[in-house]
C-alpha cells in the first residue's frame, strides 16, 4: 500500500478559483488534481449525460451481437434478419454519434 505524506500548500484566490473549476468539471478531488498535474497526466472534463446514454445504447446492441454469435455457433448457421436489424442499429448509432459529437 502507498503511503501518503501531508502537504500543505498556499494559493491566491485566482489559482484557488481554477483548482475548483477543474475538480468541478473532472469529478477528482482537489488532491487528485494536484497529483495529476504533478505527474503531467492530461486532466479531461467528465463526459455529459449523452455519453453515458450513447454508451449504454452501444452496451445493449454488443450484447445482441454477442447472443446471435452464441445462437449461431449452436445452430451451425446466423439468423440473417436478426443479424440485419442489429447491423441497422449499429449503423444507426455511428450516424448518431458523429452528429452528437463530432
Amino acid at each position: 500500500m502507498r503511503r501518503r505524506i501531508k502537504k500543505q500548500f498556499w494559493f491566491n484566490t485566482e489559482e484557488e478559483r481554477q483548482i475548483k473549476k477543474l475538480a468541478k468539471q473532472t469529478q477528482l478531488t482537489e488532491a487528485d488534481i494536484m497529483r495529476n498535474l504533478l505527474m503531467e497526466c492530461e486532466l479531461k472534463e467528465k463526459p455529459d449525460e449523452e455519453f453515458y446514454k450513447s454508451m449504454k445504447v452501444l452496451y445493449g446492441i454488443g450484447n445482441n451481437l454477442n447472443q446471435l454469435t452464441r445462437r449461431a455457433n449452436i445452430n451451425g448457421f446466423i439468423d440473417e434478419n436478426e443479424y440485419k436489424k442489429e447491423k441497422i442499429k449499429i449503423d444507426k448509432f455511428i450516424d448518431d454519434v458523429y452528429k452528437k459529437f463530432l
